[in-house]
C-alpha cells in the first residue's frame, strides 16, 4: 500500500469531476481529496478519500471509495456516483440544508 497523496497530482480530471455540480463550490473548496494505490498488477486499484478540512464550516466522516486506474484516468459513472453520494450527505449538513 502506498502513501496518501493529492488526487489532483495523479488524476486531475477525476479531481475536477469529483467536485463538480451538484456539490456546492463552498463545500468543494474545503473538501480534501487524496488517493493511494492499494493494489498493483495488471489492474491497479486506488482508494480515494474525501474529507472536510479541519477549518471547514461542517464536519463529517471521510467518504472513501475504491476505483480502478481506468476509472480515474477517464472519469465516468463510478466517479459520478461517488460525487452524488457525497452530495446526498452534504445536503443534510447544516450549512447546506434547505
Amino acid at each position: 500500500m502506498s502513501e496518501w497523496t493529492w488526487l489532483h497530482q495523479y488524476f486531475p480530471i477525476a479531481d475536477i469531476e469529483l467536485m463538480g455540480p451538484p456539490i456546492p463550490a463552498k463545500a468543494a473548496n474545503v473538501l480534501v481529496r487524496t488517493v493511494r494505490l492499494v493494489s498493483s498488477g495488471e489492474e491497479r486499484t486506488f482508494t480515494v478519500r474525501v474529507a472536510p478540512h479541519p477549518v471547514a464550516p461542517f464536519q463529517h466522516h471521510p467518504w472513501i471509495q475504491s476505483f480502478s486506474e481506468n476509472e480515474l484516468l477517464f472519469p465516468g459513472n463510478a466517479v459520478r456516483d461517488f460525487r452524488i453520494n457525497i452530495y446526498k450527505d452534504l445536503k443534510e449538513l447544516p450549512p447546506f440544508r434547505k
